[in-house]
């Protein structure tokens, strides 16, 4: 056997390197996104659309890329263009067809159309709003306040998708009442976090954007309360699920506290609210009047690239006098690499529990306790039988499953630190509101335990159906009948894959910093210091009337 399991190993690495996904490449990203701020669509930028497809499998991806790449070029109307179409696909997709559902059971779901995570679907109305907003910026009147009310739109729609139980692994239910007892009988394969902790709940940012579009549009009692519940999101826990700088519940608390002032009618709560601000917000606060707000520049800056989701992979061996599954993960790629998959298994699947290295001693002595640390069994107990009643344990004793699975390697916001220099001369930071690489990851690993149990009930559907047809053959010892189950078998292993396709422009972070001004022109640097100490500055002017709020929001992209 254990000649058979390093052979596997081995066959199973050489096919490796032909069968990953058709991920856009990191630096591609990257280019992509500093040629669209340049007005240039072309080079990097056009590669990065022509790589996905208007029409198919990633039609949604076409139009997300698309979408952003537009936006960050100035391109808002036809940005605004391809996410309505997204936002129709998306809800194309909520029904999945059958032949559409057959082909990822039979195959890997990246054969399947992509639908798109949670979070991405949440900032397709996200871009939706800013696109209304830039094109407000630019216009005057009754189209301004028209644009404003359409970016509000959006950003509720971001908290109604919220509000649903919209939580899922971009699988759906098989009728295959095989394949619904495979996935029964994995259900011990579901990872050891707490995945309620890791939820993605109401978003803080969303609701504290809604605010912000409330306040452009006048409406300064609807922007109170959009603030207020994003000051109580992000002090309820937000902030530190995501690792948001703490100071952004009191200036939620602070805007709250505006609005009341600017609305008029709140002086009891005005009161109460005052003893959260520190002493320059509470005289900003005591200077403001009904109906009079202050001249004020707003940047919502855009930092980095969503971190790229990558495969790991396993080998599924079963264990018949332990009645047990064994799963060992194949690192494959850079030493850095195998190290983070490693990683990643250790922390969601491997055997740490007393039981396990009591077990893993026994049968094997100190290797035995050494193998429970890298690998992890599955104890089915009764569930063996309905393994073997299924021929599960038959179709895969000779070579395994091979079985793969989504994860993130650790990846970091790429600055240490991003200010605002006003007129050469006072300086603000900017506050993290929103990480979009803390929900990535969190996603994913809320969803590991679930992505695990339908990849093995996938394969194992496929390892039953070819030892099924090799057995149709009557002639036991006929060589057909070998060739048929090793080459069915080697194919299921090759055809093996995870859903790792992802919206590759999103960015890592948004920072926010909201600075009042003096009514005519002023002149405002982004600086920004990146994780190696390089800089990056940017220059932008402001020629605001009195009361009037300037927006600007630029993207920031470190390229080594």
């Amino acid at each position: 056997m254990k000649i058979h399991y390093f052979l596997l190993i081995a066959l199973i690495v050489i096919f490796l390197s032909g069968c990953g996904s058709t991920a856009i490449r990191e630096a591609q990203i990257k280019q992509a996104i500093v040629e669209a701020q340049a007005k240039n669509l072309n080079g990097a930028a056009l590669d990065v659309i022509k790589t996905l497809k208007a029409d198919g499998k990633n039609s949604l991806l076409y139009h997300l890329e698309s979408g952003t790449l537009n936006y960050l070029a100035g391109n808002y109307k036809k940005s605004q263009q391809h996410f309505d179409q997204a936002n129709k696909i998306v809800d194309k997709l909520q029904t999945i067809s059958l032949s559409n559902q057959f082909l990822g059971l039979m195959s890997n779901p990246r054969m399947t159309n992509y639908s798109g995570s949670q979070f991405e679907k949440l900032y397709i109305n996200y871009y939706r709003a800013l696109n209304s907003l830039m094109l407000a910026m630019q216009a005057s009147g009754y189209r301004k306040k028209r644009l404003l009310e359409d970016a509000v739109v959006d950003a509720r729609k971001i908290n109604l998708i919220l509000s649903k139980d919209t939580s899922q692994n971009n699988q759906s239910k098989s009728n295959n009442s095989r394949f619904q007892s495979l996935l029964k009988l994995f259900d011990v394969l579901m990872g050891n976090l707490d995945t309620d902790k890791l939820a993605f709940k109401e978003d803080a940012y969303a609701r504290y954007f809604e605010g912000l579009l409330y306040e452009l549009n006048g409406e300064y009692n609807d922007a109170l309360i959009s603030y207020r519940m994003a000051a109580k999101r992000y002090e309820s826990g937000y902030a530190k699920q995501y690792v948001l700088d703490k100071q952004m519940i009191q200036q939620a608390w602070f805007d709250t506290a505006r609005m009341m002032k600017l609305d008029g009618g709140w002086a009891n709560e005005l009161e109460d609210l005052q003893k959260r601000l520190t002493i320059s917000q509470q005289e900003r606060l005591k200077n403001l009047q009904r109906f009079k707000p202050e001249t004020e520049i707003i940047i919502i800056q855009h930092i980095g690239e969503i971190p790229q989701r990558k495969e790991l992979n396993f080998l599924c061996m079963p264990n018949k006098y332990q009645h047990a599954l064994r799963l060992r993960p194949i690192p494959f790629g850079t030493p850095k690499e195998q190290q983070d998959q490693q990683a990643w298994f250790a922390m969601l699947y491997s055997g740490k529990s007393p039981f396990d290295l009591i077990m893993g001693y026994t049968t094997g002595g100190a290797i035995g306790v050494l193998e429970s640390l890298i690998s992890k069994t599955f104890y089915l107990g009764p569930l063996w039988k309905v393994a073997e009643k299924n021929n599960l344990i038959e179709s895969i004793e000779f070579m395994g499953l091979r079985v793969t699975v989504p994860y993130y390697p650790p990846s970091r916001e790429p600055i240490q630190n991003t200010t605002i220099l006003v007129n050469n001369s006072i300086e603000y930071p900017l506050k993290k509101v929103e990480s979009l690489g803390q929900i990535a990851l969190q996603e994913q690993l809320k969803n590991a335990g679930s992505d695990l149990r339908w990849a093995l009930a996938r394969e194992a559907i496929k390892s039953i159906m070819t030892n099924a047809a090799a057995r149709a053959i009557d002639d036991e010892s006929s060589p057909l009948r070998v060739i048929i189950h090793f080459a069915g078998q080697l194919t299921g292993m090759v055809l093996s894959g995870a859903e790792t396709r992802q919206w590759r422009t999103l960015p890592y972070s948004i920072r926010i910093t909201r600075i009042p001004v003096k009514p005519g022109k002023t002149k405002i640097t982004l600086n920004t210091q990146f994780l190696d100490g390089s800089e990056q500055s940017i220059n932008h002017e402001f020629h605001l009337k009195s009361g009037e709020i300037g927006i600007w929001n630029p993207r920031t992209t470190y390229i080594p």
